[in-house]
């Protein structure tokens, strides 16, 4: 299964998957990932909450998931499931 996802580009990319306590945003496809990204810039931007910084949009190709495997997903997260990742686009 491939999904999009974001993350800044200031995140550690080796720490990248390891962390189960925050919470991913997956979409179907690259354009509904730089949507998201494009909205958190403009909110961003408009609130003056924070400079921004350019944000990595990625695919990830994720295993099979099925049967008991749900379990690993819902108690340790997407991370065991992550086939590859990379850098398909950097919104600055």
């Amino acid at each position: 299964m491939i999904v999009f996802t974001y993350r800044s580009s200031n995140a550690d990319p080796d720490a990248r998957w390891k962390e189960t306590t925050v919470l991913e945003e997956f979409f179907d496809t690259q354009d509904d990932a730089r949507s998201a990204v494009l909205e958190i810039r403009t909110e961003i931007t408009a609130a003056a909450l924070a400079d921004w910084s350019p944000f990595h949009i990625e695919r990830v190709e994720l295993a099979p998931i099925s049967g008991r495997q749900f379990l690993t997903l819902i108690n340790k997260g997407v991370r065991p499931f992550v086939r590859s990742c990379e850098v398909v686009e950097t919104i600055d």
